[in-house]
């Protein structure tokens, strides 16, 4: 019960609000990582159902840091759903 309510803190402390990409849970839990190491600082990884997840990203993120992650699902996850170019 613990563990869910600071997980649910955490989602409504997060202004992550643009979905960028949707698919599979292990494809989006890699782009996640690649976001974090790309500079992304306002991110969200919310699961769709027990497959699938949706990527969401905030305005507070350099264009450059997003530019990163977009680039990098292109060229490793190419099944990867992008749904907005970009986010600011």
């Amino acid at each position: 019960m613990r563990v869910q309510v600071l997980a649910l803190l955490a989602l409504t402390s997060c202004n992550a609000t643009k979905p960028i990409a949707q698919g599979s849970e292990e494809q989006i839990a890699a782009a996640t990582r690649a976001a974090r190491s790309c500079g992304v600082v306002e991110l969200r990884h919310d699961p769709l159902d027990e497959q699938n997840s949706m990527l969401l990203i905030g305005s507070r993120n350099t264009q450059a840091s997003v530019d990163c992650t977009m680039d990098w699902i292109r060229k490793n996850a190419p099944n990867i759903q992008v749904q907005v170019e970009k986010a600011s």
